[in-house]
C-alpha cells in the first residue's frame, strides 16, 4: 500500500495466490515466498527461496527477504530474476511495467 496500490487480503488458506494487488488499474495475483539465510560449501551467504521457481503465470512470484531493508517494516520485497544466456545478465520475473516497483 506505501508504494500506491490497492492490496486485495487473502480469504482463504489454499491455492496458487496469496494476495491480489491493483496497481495502475491493473490486477496482479502474487503467490508470495519468503527467503531463507544461507551459507553455501564455499563459505558464500545469500537468501534463497527455493520454491519460487514452481510459481507459473499467471501469478507472479514475491521473494520476501526478512532482513533490515528499505520497506516501512524493516522487511523488503523483490521478484524473481532470471539468468540471461551468458549467466552475467538478469532479468526480473514480474508484471511488465513493475521491474522497479520494489525499489
Amino acid at each position: 500500500m506505501a508504494k500506491g496500490a490497492t492490496v486485495f487480503r487473502n480469504t482463504g488458506c489454499d491455492g496458487k495466490t496469496d494476495l491480489c494487488f491493483k496497481y495502475r488499474d491493473v490486477v496482479y495475483e502474487i503467490d508470495v515466498k519468503i527467503a531463507h539465510y544461507v551459507v553455501d560449501n564455499r563459505g558464500y551467504t545469500y537468501w534463497k527461496s527455493g520454491s519460487v521457481y514452481k510459481v507459473m503465470l499467471p501469478v507472479y512470484p514475491l521473494i520476501v527477504v526478512p532482513a533490515t531493508g528499505t520497506d516501512l517494516s524493516g522487511w523488503y520485497c523483490k521478484w524473481k530474476q532470471i539468468l540471461g544466456g551468458d549467466k552475467s545478465a538478469r532479468t526480473n520475473y514480474c508484471p511488465p511495467g513493475l521491474e522497479n516497483f520494489w525499489n
